[in-house]
């Protein structure tokens, strides 16, 4: 599987191969880009480039990823949000045995 990394990566190597350095929306929705700029900083401050299916910032999504996977997080921290996450499921009738067996 691609990382984000990887994804954006090919992605600016396509943008060179056209002669576009840093593509505006339309730019980018025209030659099938999945990255553009907007020179101007997101709601949390960053200046990065944004996505062209959701105008989000690149730097925002990896840090929502880093959340979801629990970066940073203890092996003690990762193991309880588990067991919480098989109860709610159970709760919900999503896993019918809690245990696993």
């Amino acid at each position: 599987m691609m990382s984000k990394t990887d994804f954006f990566r090919k992605d600016m190597q396509k943008q060179q191969e056209f002669g576009i350095n840093k593509a505006t929306k339309e730019q980018a929705i025209l030659y099938g880009f999945k990255f553009y700029w907007t020179g101007k900083e997101c709601a949390n401050g960053h200046l990065t480039y944004r996505y062209v299916s959701s105008d989000k910032c690149r730097q925002c999504s990896l840090d929502a990823c880093k959340i979801k996977n629990g970066y940073g997080k203890s092996e003690e921290e990762l193991s309880m949000g588990k067991v919480r996450a098989k109860i709610e499921d159970y709760k919900l009738g999503k896993e019918e045995d809690w245990w696993g067996d």
